[in-house]
């Protein structure tokens, strides 16, 4: 009895485990297009999905703010070369919300961020990215702010569509702003892309991240998900 109820607790920690392992995403190597359009070299790189169906297996964590709860999930592929670190994102969201100036931080409109640590070596809490990543904006173009390391809107190889029921955002980061320690195959960094979600009105609805600390992991990049550079 106590050798079965032993293997079920091991059982059970096991799964929980399994559970709450965050996704890991691979970068591979190539030049995407950057139109916001998944081209033919995207269907190599490996997909992480992010859901309210699946958001906890992988150890994803939701924060509500606001009444409704959360209306989007989203897919990103990840891929590199000698100039840029590529992000593909597909976003599912019901209700659009695309509102931001330039010159402001957009925080409350329908958009993703990517936390970016591209040496980790760096000591903890500096060296750190955080870009806000919208489709589309009040002037008609997709627009990046990065709220840490260079504050404010930048300029980054863009592109994004909007359409009914989401939207897409193909961004490249350039090496030459990130600063890596090193860009090579076998080469891993924090990184994790999440999603924001807000009513069509503007007001905040939620998070969606790849890691089970919430919004308190965004300034914690050992709670980060990891990118790794492959060929």
């Amino acid at each position: 009895m106590k050798r079965i109820l032993a293997l079920s607790l091991i059982l059970v920690l096991a799964i929980s485990a399994a559970a709450l392992a965050k996704p890991e995403f691979t970068a591979v190597y190539g030049t995407p297009v950057i139109d916001g359009i998944l081209d033919e070299v995207w269907k190599n790189a490996p997909v992480v999905e992010l859901t309210m169906d699946n958001y906890e297996a992988i150890g994803g964590s939701y924060v509500a703010r606001g009444p409704g709860g959360f209306a989007a999930g989203g897919r990103f592929r990840v891929m590199w070369d000698e100039e840029n670190l590529y992000l593909f994102a597909d976003i599912a969201d019901r209700d659009g919300s695309f509102n931001a100036s330039p010159g402001a931080n957009f925080i409350r409109n329908d958009l993703i961020q990517v936390c970016i640590k591209p040496d980790p070596s760096v000591e903890k809490g500096q060296g750190r990215f955080i870009f806000d990543i919208i489709a589309t904006s009040n002037v008609g173009t997709p627009l990046v702010w990065e709220n840490w390391t260079i504050p404010g809107n930048v300029d980054l190889p863009i592109a994004g569509l909007t359409f009914f029921g989401g939207y897409t955002i193909e961004v490249a980061f350039p090496w030459e702003i990130l600063q890596p320690a090193a860009v090579a195959e076998g080469v891993s960094f924090p990184f994790g892309p999440f999603i924001l979600d807000a009513t069509s009105d503007g007001e905040r609805k939620g998070f969606l991240f790849p890691w089970p600390d919430g919004d308190g992991g965004i300034g914690n990049e050992d709670s980060w998900t990891v990118v790794t550079l492959v060929k």
